[in-house]
């Protein structure tokens, strides 16, 4: 319900839904004011402010891991550390479908929580507001739900992925702060008394399943950038560009479990042979891709310029300055 807030000034600035008389673009606000009136605040024990600020501090923690995770799912990067085995590898839970639901990466599902817990956190630092201590409590138990999903799937794989376990201990390490924080709320909040703050303000949960259902949509777009310029990459274009490559001397730094590597062979189908590729997974390129500073992959290395990640045709075209002839659709 705190991004009811943002959304609802979102819609009070276009329009969308709402009147100029409209609450929802002051949801916030009228949330925490009915918390004022009604929580019975309490100044913060020592114990319970230390309390929010480590979940201040988890909080934030988790945003960063979060955005880290969104960026690789896109960027199509893979990293050392999170390539350990058979077993520990977040490559392999992102071919296998477990990274999204319904289409929305799981990190971008990992952004959205913390940021809302963030936001309790901060306005549960003023005074204590049992009913805003036990929403939280409630809202990392949401969370909690999720993280044995999320393990259920990595059971199913057969795989874990380091970056996504240090999201979900950071849920459970909330969990038990925000259960610790509730028992030293005074007076403790009553279940009749959370859900009249749960229900008191349709317009929030309305705002907040818009945004979601909007993000749904958004994420599962198809961006098809070689439409838009109109032209395609037949196998002699594909050709012309891995010799050109090849030429100018480009290389790309890849590794054997690496998908993104893999994708980006497969981009150039049989012209794929004629591309100068160094593969660090092998042991006896271990020390020179070690000595190149090549710690994500792919990655391609023309004179002293650099691109890492899945790249286009088009963009490794434009990055080797390979002027080659496409054949228009």
């Amino acid at each position: 319900f705190f991004f009811g807030g943002s959304i609802g000034a979102v819609q009070h600035v276009f329009g969308i839904f709402v009147t100029k008389k409209s609450r929802a673009a002051c949801a916030m606000q009228l949330v925490l004011e009915s918390f004022a009136r009604g929580a019975n605040h309490r100044p913060h024990t020592k114990k319970t402010r230390s309390l929010l600020q480590l979940i201040l501090v988890l909080s934030a923690t988790g945003i960063s891991l979060s955005v880290f995770l969104l960026y690789s799912h896109y960027a199509g990067i893979h990293w050392h550390l999170c390539e350990l085995g058979k077993h520990v590898s977040c490559s392999k839970i992102n071919k296998s479908g477990a990274s999204t639901i319904f289409g929305v990466p799981v990190a971008f599902m990992g952004v959205e929580w913390f940021a809302i817990l963030l936001l309790a956190g901060w306005a549960a630092m003023t005074e204590q507001q049992p009913v805003l201590n036990a929403m939280i409590f409630l809202w990392c138990c949401v969370g909690l739900l999720f993280v044995i999903y999320f393990v259920a799937m990595e059971i199913m794989v057969e795989a874990i992925c380091p970056f996504c376990t240090a999201v979900h201990l950071d849920v459970v390490f909330n969990l038990v702060l925000s259960y610790h924080l509730l028992k030293q709320t005074q007076p403790m909040p009553t279940v009749k008394e959370v859900w009249s703050q749960l229900t008191n303000y349709p317009q929030v949960l309305f705002s907040f399943l818009t945004l979601n259902g909007f993000m749904m949509g958004l994420f599962n777009m198809q961006w098809d950038m070689h439409d838009m310029s109109g032209l395609t990459w037949d196998l002699q274009a594909k050709t012309d560009l891995a010799v050109c490559l090849r030429n100018n001397k480009v290389v790309m730094w890849g590794a054997s479990w690496c998908n993104s590597c893999k994708a980006q062979k497969e981009s150039f189908d049989t012209a794929v042979g004629n591309l100068t590729i160094v593969d660090c997974a092998a042991k006896g390129n271990m020390n020179v891709c070690k000595s190149r500073n090549i710690t994500s992959f792919p990655t391609w290395i023309y004179g002293k310029k650099r691109k890492i990640g899945l790249q286009t045709l088009d963009q490794l075209a434009s990055f080797a300055g390979c002027q080659i002839s496409h054949t228009p659709k």
